[in-house]
């Protein structure tokens, strides 16, 4: 189910998403919310629900975006049989991204 979409023209942003999802059966639920360059998923976090009925617990995507031209960002919830909602997409653009792995510049 789409949550939240954006528009962005080229550039590098800071992407957040985040939904408030609840479990609507008496049982334990899983979640997976995804975000999404047009129609490629880049980034997605997974909870399962171990919580009572009509509890929401936040479950949120964060990326790096990088767009060589204007493109489309979504966040995308997906679970059993519970809902996603008071959701949110955050583009901010940054400047030049300078990335490390493991404490080690990359390239």
């Amino acid at each position: 189910m789409t949550i939240a979409v954006v528009t962005l023209p080229a550039g590098s942003y800071a992407v957040s998403g985040q939904a408030n999802v609840t479990n609507d059966r008496s049982y334990d639920q899983y979640f997976d919310c995804a975000l999404w360059i047009d129609d490629v998923k880049i980034e997605n976090s997974a909870v399962q629900l171990l919580v009572d009925p009509g509890v929401d617990v936040e479950i949120s995507v964060q990326r790096i975006v990088i767009l060589s031209s204007p493109g489309t960002v979504t966040m995308t919830c997906q679970g059993d049989l519970g809902e996603a909602r008071q959701s949110s997409l955050i583009a901010v653009e940054v400047g030049p991204i300078h990335l490390s792995v493991d404490g080690v510049p990359a390239s």
